[in-house]
């Protein structure tokens, strides 16, 4: 009996916490890389690309990384920061 009630407990605790842990981690991803400057996302995002099999999500985030470098030759920090997001995100998709 005691063992039912311990893994009903158990059970109804991973349930719960999951989404709570998960939406922990975005929010506090989403604070860092909201702080960090142009410079330092394309030096986080750099090795992911470089890594990237040849695909079209390889080929598009170039494209984005090339367009971050064209908006901070421009002085556009915040253009510069959206692209390199963009290219971040591609990093991420299958």
């Amino acid at each position: 009996m005691i063992r039912m009630t311990l893994a009903a407990f158990g059970a109804t605790l991973l349930l719960t916490a999951s989404p709570v842990l998960a939406q922990t981690r975005s929010t506090a991803t989403a604070a860092v890389s909201g702080t960090m400057t142009c410079e330092q996302l394309m030096a986080a995002t750099d090795p992911h690309i470089s890594s990237m099999t040849p695909s079209a999500n390889k080929k598009l985030a170039l494209d984005e990384e090339g367009m971050a470098k064209d908006s901070m030759a421009q002085q556009d920090e915040n253009a510069c920061r959206m692209h390199m997001r963009k290219a971040e995100d591609l990093t991420r998709q299958p």
